[in-house]
């Protein structure tokens, strides 16, 4: 089987769960930090979710992914419906305010050294 140059992972990329059977798995992400010789890819129900770096710090968009206004996000959508899955749209969709990539970084530092 082939896989597209576009599914390929890149270090940082946020890759969310896009359908499943739980709605509360619906929506939850993971940051991508694998950093070897192999390559790796998502599967059909994952998406994945690529940050300009120059504007964007990829662990500091992944601590948005964690908050409670994106979990709220993700439930209005699911809400009522039968369904458990999100468009590529919904989650491009998601707008939060951040600060500007210098405080990005810095913010950043800091929430991965707490994970640590």
């Amino acid at each position: 089987m082939r896989v597209s140059s576009n599914q390929v992972l890149k270090k940082n990329d946020i890759v969310v769960c896009m359908a499943n059977g739980s709605k509360s798995l619906v929506g939850k992400a993971g940051l991508f930090t694998v950093n070897d010789a192999f390559d790796y890819t998502f599967g059909a129900f994952m998406g994945c979710y690529r940050t300009d770096v120059s504007v964007a710090n990829p662990a500091f968009i992944f601590s948005l992914f964690q908050t409670g206004r994106y979990r709220d996000y993700i439930n209005n959508l699911l809400a009522g419906s039968s369904i458990n899955n999100l468009k590529p749209s919904s989650i491009e969709s998601l707008e939060f305010q951040f600060p500007n990539i210098t405080e990005q970084n810095a913010i950043a530092a800091v929430l991965t050294d707490i994970d640590r």
